[in-house]
């Protein structure tokens, strides 16, 4: 059946993996001072990088891409411990998105590395390749994006049930203003305001759907997987009709988001913008396409600096999304990866 060949075909490619781990050898980089989750196993070095980028190219396709960036930063949220409360409905759909990281992780990693570590890495990839998608099919100016050059790092611990927990961090909801978007990202995250901007160019990729958030549609429409910053051109650009629609009508508690044919964003989106507030009812308070509408935010001008300059937002961005995947660790705490080792 198509489910044994590919079973057959996973534990394959996992002996062939194993083989190659066996004969690495130590690292050069300073990791004695670094706990190992597994005594005995050796330091991580960028071969393993290596590695792992090439697996997850082998196994993670499509829509599973982007949903590896939501896994870093979900489990991230009040510390990287490779810990997710599925219970949440803020963490809804991760378990089924990600089981294939998890089969590749059973079979392949642990042991091997913590699944801290291996959820941080793999968002990184998650990036590296939308990038990649992004300049491989990029046709006109300014549309190519540099590549992000991430410093990979290992020494994230993982909490006692991973991948599982009752607890988990605070998350940010979607129809935050303004202010609570900064307060979340400034106290979950010790983030600025540049940086809290910067962070959420992420939803350049991906899509949101009713079954997990209670929204529905890409913010980018036909680039799902293209990383680039479209993001914070669909938010300035005045020549879009934003519609601001309830996508689900017969609940209670209604899930407004705005649509325009060219994709849909947040309030917590539009907040980055436009100084948006959802009414008790649901409706925005004003009309984010009309001139004497919403007024700007205090980073405005953040958004359209980052909608004029791609590489300066890549810049940004590669920074706070590090930062991210190290939070509840000091400089100290994680090893470095050099390239060459």
């Amino acid at each position: 059946s198509f489910q044994l060949a590919a079973d057959q075909a996973m534990k394959s490619f996992v002996a062939v993996f194993i083989f190659g781990l066996a004969n690495c050898s130590p690292s050069s980089v300073n990791d004695n001072e670094i706990e190992r989750i597994w005594p005995g196993a050796p330091p991580l070095k960028y071969k393993d990088v290596e590695g792992l980028r090439k697996n997850l190219n082998s196994v993670i396709k499509g829509a599973d891409i982007p949903a590896l960036v939501r896994l870093g930063f979900h489990g991230c949220a009040g510390g990287c411990d490779g810990c997710i409360n599925y219970e949440d409905p803020n963490n809804a759909g991760l378990q089924q998105t990600t089981s294939p990281l998890e089969t590749l992780y059973r079979t392949v990693y642990q042991g091997r590395m913590s699944r801290a570590d291996y959820w941080a890495w793999s968002a990184l990839w998650a990036i590296e390749k939308t990038v990649q998608n992004n300049n491989k099919k990029c046709k006109g100016k300014g549309c190519r994006i540099p590549k992000p050059e991430f410093t990979y790092k290992w020494g994230r611990k993982d909490c006692p049930t991973s991948p599982k927990t009752d607890n988990g961090g605070r998350l940010p909801g979607a129809k935050f203003s303004h202010d609570k978007t900064m307060d979340y990202f400034a106290v979950e995250f010790g983030l600025t305001a540049r940086e809290t901007v910067a962070l959420l160019g992420a939803h350049t990729i991906g899509r949101a759907k009713v079954g997990n958030s209670g929204y529905n549609g890409s913010w980018i429409k036909g680039e799902e997987e293209m990383f680039n910053n479209k993001y914070y051109k669909h938010l300035v650009d005045q020549t879009f009709t934003w519609k601001h629609r309830p996508v689900t009508p017969e609940l209670e508690n209604q899930h407004w988001q705005f649509d325009s044919a060219a994709g849909m964003m947040l309030t917590s989106d539009f907040s980055l913008y436009k100084e948006v507030y959802p009414t008790e009812e649901g409706p925005n308070s004003c009309r984010v396409s009309e001139t004497l509408g919403c007024k700007k935010t205090s980073t405005a001008s953040l958004v359209e600096l980052y909608a004029e300059d791609n590489s300066l937002w890549m810049e940004d961005f590669r920074e706070v999304f590090m930062k991210v995947l190290e939070n509840g660790y000091d400089d100290e705490e994680l090893a470095v990866i050099e390239e060459l080792n």
